[in-house]
């Protein structure tokens, strides 16, 4: 009789110890599983960031292509437009101010596009005009086109030749 109640305690000893393993094993595998979860948020968030990256690099390069397209106008045809950013930019590049060889042109746009900050420059590239677009998301720079340009004045106005982008 003695052996049968030291037995019983003994398959309830094996029944406690069975569910402390199960416990562990599954405390692990929950490990696991988060670790695996949180690799997989990172994993799509990367590529969440990257897709954004280029939307606002194809934001910038659509902005430039525009300006491009104006700037390469002939300027026979470009003063019927009465643009007033390539009239700008032709002022700056008629002006052999010294000193005055950088200048910051700044939009505010409203709805979904960015601020947009256009940075001319004569001095950088011998020569050429570098323009700098810049899309901002508030105080945050989200992309940067550089463009450069061979302007000469020919009376007539000032004629645009694009090179690249860099």
């Amino acid at each position: 009789m003695l052996k049968k109640q030291a037995s019983k305690f003994h398959k309830l000893d094996d029944r406690g110890a069975a569910m402390i393993v199960v416990t562990c094993v599954m405390m692990i595998v929950s490990i696991l599983a988060l670790t695996l979860l949180m690799a997989a948020y990172q994993m799509f968030a990367t590529v969440n960031d990257e897709g954004r990256d280029a939307l606002n690099y194809q934001q910038a390069m659509s902005f430039s292509e525009v300006l491009k397209s104006r700037l390469v106008t002939a300027p026979d045809k470009r003063a019927t437009l009465h643009d007033e950013l390539v009239e700008h930019i032709d002022d700056f590049v008629k002006d052999t101010t010294e000193g005055y060889d950088k200048a910051i042109l700044e939009g505010k746009t409203t709805g979904d596009v960015n601020d947009i900050t256009l940075t001319l420059d004569k001095a950088e590239v011998k020569g050429c005009l570098v323009i700098t677009t810049t899309l901002y998301d508030g105080a945050k720079v989200v992309s940067t086109v550089r463009s450069k340009y061979k302007a000469k004045d020919e009376g007539s106005g000032v004629v645009y030749k694009f090179y690249e982008y860099y």
